[in-house]
């Protein structure tokens, strides 16, 4: 029990970072903010749905991806190691990275709306590189059947835990102005 406990912690710690729904609320926020509540809602529960989907099939269809390619898991922690350290790299010398930069333009309708649900807010923002690399590694390093199964409730809870914060300013809209979530996300 102490081991699927530990292996909670590390599942988690390593999923909501990856995902970081206090970082990436700011970004959902400004592409939202011409939405309906209710729009606004839909497209969170279809971002939440679709990285769920997507890390799911990764994480069990990974391996068998590797094994096409022939890789190894251990040297994609390698190359993964190295991109990330050129990243922070370039970060560190103030250059935006030249490995990928996209530009991201707020939605207008409830329609345009459901486009973004899937893209760019479930897959890259929630379900990105990193989260689908976590998930691949994770479940191939999964012992047994009781630590697979966490890590799928680990990934379902962390995206729980995305979708509530992403609508939670909006449910207390009233009470609490936009501009105040706004300051709080940007202190984060």
């Amino acid at each position: 029990m102490h081991n699927l406990f530990t292996l909670f912690l590390l599942y988690f710690a390593s999923f909501f970072t990856l995902i970081n729904p206090l970082g990436s609320m700011t970004v959902f926020l400004a592409m939202t903010a011409n939405l309906s509540q209710k729009g606004k809602r839909t497209v969170a529960f279809k971002a939440v749905l679709t990285a769920f989907i997507i890390l799911v099939i990764f994480a069990f269809a990974g391996h068998m991806l590797f094994k096409f390619f022939g890789i190894s898991a251990d040297g994609f922690r390698v190359v993964g190691g190295i991109i990330f350290f050129l990243m922070g790299y370039d970060m560190l010398n103030a250059k935006l990275s030249s490995f990928k930069q996209v530009k991201i333009e707020g939605s207008t309708t409830d329609t345009e709306g459901e486009d973004i649900a899937i893209t760019p807010l479930g897959i890259p923002m929630i379900a990105g590189p990193g989260t689908i690399t976590n998930a691949i590694v994770l479940m191939e390093d999964a012992p047994d059947i009781p630590a697979k199964l966490l890590l799928l409730f680990t990934i379902l809870l962390v995206l729980f835990l995305t979708y509530t914060i992403y609508v939670i300013p909006f449910m207390l809209e009233a009470p609490v102005s936009r501009v105040s979530w706004a300051i709080w996300a940007i202190s984060c």
